[in-house]
């Protein structure tokens, strides 16, 4: 006996794209909530450093908030990224990750990154 099946390949196909739109789904909700934990723990004093944050896919993008408001994320719906940008421009916030405000810990770039992305790779720190 045998039995043919067809129409596995376009099965398969629509199912493949399915899980990449639930990835992309997930890892944008993913990235949003690094940057929220971001920008909530980043030490205020005009609010400069913490209005720069921005998360974006595959390339920074890059803010020097003068005017106070935050530029936000540049997330759009597309396939699975290779790869998530937190970024800020302001000149002074690689010293206040290392510690020079009392409001905010030591590394607090990359504890908010771990709380809500564990097992990121931060070696690419830059």
């Amino acid at each position: 006996m045998s039995i043919r099946i067809t129409g596995v390949r376009a099965t398969l196909q629509e199912a493949d794209e399915d899980l990449d739109r639930e990835i992309a789904t997930q890892l944008r909700s993913t990235a949003l909530s690094a940057y929220g934990d971001l920008v909530r723990t980043t030490p205020v004093d005009t609010g400069r450093a913490r209005n720069s944050w921005t998360v974006s896919w595959d390339l920074p993008v890059i803010v020097n908030s003068l005017t106070g408001t935050s530029r936000g994320s540049n997330l759009s719906p597309r396939n699975v990224p290779s790869v998530v940008w937190f970024s800020n421009g302001v000149d002074y916030i690689e010293p206040l990750n290392m510690g020079h405000s009392k409001q905010a810990p030591s590394r607090f770039i990359e504890q908010a990154i771990i709380r809500n992305i564990p097992g990121a790779d931060l070696s690419s720190i830059v």
